[in-house]
């Protein structure tokens, strides 16, 4: 193997804070170029990113996948991804009649709700049936957790709303 090195040259080891060496991480370049598109537009869309980054010398075009039959691939996946996901039950409260009777569909639009037909399956690759998810200790443990979450995540993302203050205090208070 042929080093790089010359005769007259010294390798010399720095450690990053030495060397002056700044690292960038993926989010901030992220965040910097979107931020550089609104200061210049007043708005941004996917679209102008997508356009921003073709240039290859962009901070951005490394983060996309240029060729074209594999970014479409992946858009396929994405497409079927949303039919799963977009794929729902109707729940519908129903009344018991007694012991062993009929059970009957309580009236009213508020009675029923859409669920998602398939769930993440946690332990292994895709989805399965929801009824199956929940009735899985660990899946439904799992599955509790991601929605907590996401309840969470909602909370944080509403802090400077003080038109969802009480529901927000509410959540958090019973996260807690």
């Amino acid at each position: 193997m042929k080093s790089d090195i010359m005769a007259d040259q010294v390798l010399q080891y720095l450690s990053r804070s030495e060397s002056q060496v700044v690292r960038k991480r993926k989010t901030v370049v992220i965040e910097q170029s979107l931020a550089e598109i609104v200061s210049r537009k007043g708005t941004i869309t996917a679209a102008d990113v997508v356009t921003e980054a073709a240039d290859e010398s962009h901070p951005l075009h490394e983060f996309f996948e240029w060729d074209d039959s594999e970014a479409a691939r992946k858009f396929r996946l994405t497409q079927a991804v949303a039919m799963i996901i977009g794929t729902k039950y109707v729940c519908s409260l129903v009344e018991r009649r007694g012991k062993g009777k009929t059970q009957k569909a309580i009236a009213g639009a508020s009675s029923s709700v859409q669920v998602r037909r398939w769930l993440p399956a946690f332990s292994e690759a895709g989805f399965r049936e929801r009824s199956d998810v929940l009735a899985d200790e660990e899946a439904r443990k799992s599955l509790v957790e991601r929605k907590l979450s996401v309840l969470r995540g909602w909370c944080r993302s509403v802090t400077d709303i003080d038109e969802l203050k009480a529901i927000r205090e509410g959540l958090e208070a019973m996260l807690t």
